[in-house]
């Protein structure tokens, strides 16, 4: 019995089975290799010709402090300063020195991308008096970017030592008409013993003009008496005698409301003033320590002022390691050479039993 042609040409197809797949590549194995050890050699002259990172060259300022702890210039106004006047300054300068037209060199503050991005994360950092400024460039570029570091220091350090010096003379006037004012304040304490015994002469004064008009008040009220026994001694009061009844009354009565005014003087007026005088003595003597207080704060922030000044002198660092590391790239080459190499390799299997087929019809 013959065989159907379909079934004759499904048998003659041929299979390619996993032991297949293993003789082939027992078989071509050199070329896996080869093709691997391309791959490999390509990605370690991939990862060897990647361009280097540049240099990061920096300088950090320390803004100099009053004697209270405040910044002689507020950060932001240093920022701005340096962003519109010094580095530019500087870079316009150098460009005129160097006779080149096109920027060549940047000049960036205090890592801005990055401080913008964490401000939310860290606020302390607001409260920093550090500043730093950077570039980045080749090896080449390192003398001129820190020469081009150094004006922008010096000019910032120079500004600020104008500006410390005029604080300063400022304080040292402050100071003055604290002095003056504390001079003052000795002086109306000086006066207080003379306006006390002004005041105790006063009391004496006033103490004998109340002994001179009780005197008075008694001698006034012995004529009255003398008078009544003489008017008893008569049988009718004439005239002159009643009159004098009325002078003496009347004299003895004047007599004694000056006597109460004397004594409302000495018991309540001087007592009151007593105790002003006391109260402005203790106020002189409150307000002298006050005002040596604020003498000797001025003292003291004109001492402790600290300048500004370059915490790091320009410097160029170390350069930064790339990105990734040798064994990783070779990983990955090696990875695709691997599988490209397998793919090669049935490829030239199943390219071979197709030429066997050809020549055996």
């Amino acid at each position: 019995m013959m065989e159907r042609p379909s079934e004759i040409d499904h048998q003659a197809e041929p299979s390619f089975t996993l032991a297949d797949f293993i003789n082939s590549w027992a078989k071509h194995w050199k070329l896996f290799a080869f093709i691997v050890v391309i791959f490999l050699t390509v990605g370690t002259v991939q990862f060897k010709g990647r361009p280097l990172l540049p240099f990061v060259h920096r300088t950090a300022f320390e803004i100099g402090t009053k004697g209270d702890g405040t910044l002689i210039e507020s950060l932001p106004s240093v920022k701005a300063k340096l962003e519109g006047v010094y580095i530019p300054e500087v870079l316009v300068g150098h460009a005129k020195e160097e006779g080149y037209i096109d920027a060549r060199y940047g000049v960036k503050i205090n890592g801005e991308e990055e401080e913008k991005e964490g401000k939310g994360k860290n606020q302390e950092n607001t409260s920093s008096n550090t500043l730093v400024i950077e570039s980045k460039g080749g090896e080449s570029t390192t003398p001129a970017l820190l020469e081009i570091h150094k004006r922008i220091a010096k000019r910032l350090v120079d500004d600020h030592v104008e500006q410390a010096a005029l604080q300063k003379r400022e304080l040292a006037q402050e100071k003055v008409r604290a002095e003056h004012k504390l001079d003052e304040l000795k002086e109306a304490e000086a006066l207080l013993p003379s306006k006390r015994e002004l005041l105790d002469e006063k009391i004496a004064l006033v103490k004998r003009q109340i002994g001179a008009t009780e005197d008075l008040i008694n001698t006034a009220e012995k004529d009255r008496a003398r008078a009544l026994i003489s008017a008893a001694t008569k049988e009718s009061i004439d005239q002159s005698l009643a009159t004098t009844f009325l002078l003496l009354d009347d004299t003895i009565a004047k007599h004694r409301e000056k006597l109460r005014a004397l004594e409302e003087q000495l018991f309540v007026q001087f007592p009151q003033e007593r105790t002003v005088l006391d109260g402005e003595v203790a106020q002189l003597k409150r307000s002298q320590i006050e005002q040596q207080q604020v003498i000797d704060n001025i003292t003291f922030q004109i001492d402790n002022f600290r300048s500004t000044r370059v915490s790091l002198e320009p410097s160029r660092l170390p350069r930064l390691p790339l990105e990734g590391v040798l064994y990783q790239t070779l990983a990955i080459f090696g990875g695709v050479g691997f599988i490209l190499g397998l793919f090669l390799v049935v490829f030239v299997e199943f390219a071979s039993q197709a030429r066997k087929q050809a020549r055996g019809r």
